[in-house]
């Protein structure tokens, strides 16, 4: 029996390369570019920029700041309590942010699940998408970016700013200043 094709593709964003990979049910994976790390496509996936084409479409036009929300079809494994914290993610609003804590209440497991939070915000296979960089430390801290990748507390602060210009923050603890 053959496995579902999975297409990928690598998209040139203000914040480096994405590489995104795609099956029938959706979008699999949405991978950053940070300095101790590249994307790598699995084996098995198949390299098709047209076969993307309306996702590469969508982020163009998130980082052009004409759009604030995707509308895309999300196909993402995780335990219970990972798709949990990715589902109260994506009830962030644009230009919001969330705590560690406040997002381990929401999904009904008390403060003291942040740092499960934390970890389970690491393993999002969809960032930007399920907007991981909208959880931020008590007190408004930018804290933790991809399992401490080099360079992803920056790209954490870009995508906030980026959100932040398009839509001045008023429900959130973290500032420009």
């Amino acid at each position: 029996m053959n496995a579902e094709p999975v297409y990928y593709s690598i998209i040139a964003t203000p914040i480096g390369p994405i590489m995104l990979a795609a099956g029938r049910q959706g979008l699999v994976s949405l991978a950053y570019t940070f300095a101790d790390r590249e994307p790598r496509p699995e084996p098995h996936w198949i390299a098709s920029d047209a076969a993307l084409a309306d996702i590469r479409r969508q982020i163009d036009e998130w980082f052009a700041g004409t759009r604030t929300d995707f509308e895309l079809d999300l196909s993402y494994g995780g335990n219970p309590f990972q798709r949990a914290v990715w589902q109260a993610m994506l009830e962030i609003p644009y230009g919001e942010t969330r705590t560690y804590g406040e997002i381990a209440v929401m999904i009904g497991e008390g403060i003291a699940a942040s740092r499960a939070v934390g970890t389970a915000c690491g393993d999002n296979p969809l960032p930007l998408v399920i907007p991981c960089h909208r959880v931020v430390g008590a007190g408004g801290t930018l804290t933790g970016f991809s399992h401490g990748a080099d360079g992803g507390i920056a790209m954490k602060r870009k995508l906030l700013e980026h959100e932040f210009r398009i839509r001045p923050p008023k429900d959130t603890l973290f500032s420009l200043m």
